[in-house]
């Protein structure tokens, strides 16, 4: 093969022309004659199995020896690539999920106040109110340098839970976890967990051993262009056998998402999940799942939210079993954001058993 560059006058550009040797001549007097907008919008050499001229040609590869795999521009299109992060196994679904419960917390009223002090520690006192109950809580995080973050919590239980969490090498988490039981109970601990996550742009994988129990908690997810695949297992390192098992896939485009889930303990009947999201605009988002286990009936649930400003958002779901869910959200100032939330018995309106939720947030 032979490469003929051509100079054009200013009114045009250089132009590189890959051609047999037989056709250089007539490349050449195509080219010279050429306007300098023809010019700009002659194609380029389009990839054949044998023009050398295509994509990789010049270096005798095929479409599928660059980058691991690359599409035909004609048959899809130019700029195409494979492949999107990988979404974490617990995470698959989880836009759908979080429109369908988050903030719909009913029975009970909560404040809580987030504040940053000048070295750079977050406090994050707690306080609920539960059917004439109140418990509380106070968590105090720091950033150590290097990327190590530590989080203490002290409940009103007597309670105290510690984390720390850190990234030793490049796409790898660890988190331990660990609480301290109130002083009623003896021992030192009542819980201490291990945590490893391993994260790259394709997949992810997680293990997490709690020790106490003895029970191994795996998880991994895989990504190939829009389709997550995730699958768990929880091993009982006492009993010796498996007692958990889940698998998830999960579709998504820009606009909208569908899921299916199973999930099962060993010698039990599995649950069917599905689940559609659909964001019909920035402002609306609607989503709905289904559910089913052997020997009982589906579960329905769907719901939707509206963003009426960028201070205010109306939620609302309904299930099947007639229970109807509302939330309303109102950034109050640049500090403080309320959230109202209801549950209505539909089906038996004259029962006063429907329940009221507050939470009131506090960033300073």
């Amino acid at each position: 093969m032979h490469f003929a560059v051509l100079s054009l006058n200013r009114s045009s550009f250089n132009t590189h022309v890959m051609a047999d040797k037989s056709s250089i001549n007539k490349q050449t007097t195509e080219a010279m004659h050429m306007s300098p907008t023809t010019t700009g919008n002659a194609p380029s050499a389009s990839p054949t199995a044998e023009g050398d001229a295509g994509r990789g040609g010049a270096l005798g590869l095929d479409a599928e020896d660059i980058g691991g795999v690359i599409f035909d521009e004609a048959e899809h299109g130019a700029g195409i690539t494979m492949g999107k992060s990988a979404t974490a196994f617990k995470d698959i679904g989880k836009a759908c999920s979080d429109l369908l419960t988050k903030d719909y917390k009913v029975g009970k009223n909560t404040v809580e106040v987030k504040s940053k002090t000048s070295n750079g520690v977050t406090f994050t006192p707690s306080a609920t109110n539960s059917n004439g109950k109140i418990a509380g809580s106070l968590a105090a995080k720091y950033e150590f340098a290097g990327g190590i973050s530590s989080e203490v919590t002290l409940l009103t239980s007597g309670v105290v839970e510690a984390t720390v969490e850190g990234s030793p090498v490049k796409d790898v988490t660890i988190t331990l976890d660990c609480a301290r039981p109130d002083s009623t109970k003896p021992g030192l601990l009542s819980s201490a967990k291990c945590t490893v996550d391993y994260k790259k742009e394709s997949f992810t994988t997680k293990a997490a051993y709690d020790i106490y129990p003895g029970l191994l908690a795996c998880a991994g997810s895989y990504a190939y262009d829009a389709l997550t695949f995730g699958l768990s297992a929880d091993y009982s390192t006492k009993k010796g056998a498996f007692t958990k098992y889940a698998g998830a896939c999960q579709f998504v485009q820009p606009d909208f998402s569908i899921i299916g889930k199973l999930a099962a303990s060993v010698g039990k009947s599995p649950t069917y999940t599905g689940m559609y999201y659909h964001k019909v605009s920035s402002d609306m988002q609607v989503g709905a799942e289904l559910s089913h286990e052997t020997g009982k009936e589906v579960g329905l649930a769907f719901g939707g939210m509206y963003k009426a400003d960028k201070d205010t958002t109306v939620k609302a779901k309904v299930d099947g079993d007639g229970m109807l869910f509302c939330s309303y959200k109102q950034k109050l100032s640049p500090l403080a954001t309320m959230t109202l939330a209801a549950q209505v018995n539909t089906v038996n309106l004259s029962d006063n058993k429907h329940q009221y939720g507050f939470i009131l947030n506090i960033t300073a």
